[in-house]
C-alpha cells in the first residue's frame, strides 16, 4: 500500500537517523518512512494524469484526437490539494 503522511521535518529527520534494529512494526514503519519520497514543498495539485483520457473522438472534425488538453487537467480528481505555502505545518 502506498500512503502519503503529513509529518514535522525534525520528526522526518530524527526518524531517518534510526536503525532497524528489531522486526517489530514500530521498525518497519520508521523503516518505510525513511524509504518514502519528500513531496517537494510548494508542489502544485497531485493528480492521477495516467487516468486522462488521451485518446478522443472529435465531435467538430469528426476524427479521432490525440493530447490532452486544459480541461482534461482541471477536471480530473485531485489526490493531494496543492501546497502553496512552501513551508511546514
Amino acid at each position: 500500500m502506498k500512503l502519503v503522511i503529513d509529518i514535522d521535518d525534525e520528526d522526518y529527520k530524527r526518524i531517518q537517523d534510526i536503525p532497524n534494529a528489531f522486526n517489530s512494526l514500530t521498525s518497519r514503519a520508521y523503516s518505510a518512512i525513511r524509504k518514502g519520497t519528500p513531496l517537494p514543498k510548494g508542489h502544485g495539485r497531485l493528480i492521477d494524469a495516467d487516468a486522462i483520457n488521451i485518446h478522443d473522438v472529435s465531435p467538430a472534425y469528426g476524427m479521432e484526437v490525440y493530447g490532452v488538453t486544459q480541461d482534461d487537467i482541471e477536471y480530473e480528481p485531485t489526490i493531494i490539494e496543492a501546497d502553496r505555502g512552501g513551508d511546514s505545518e
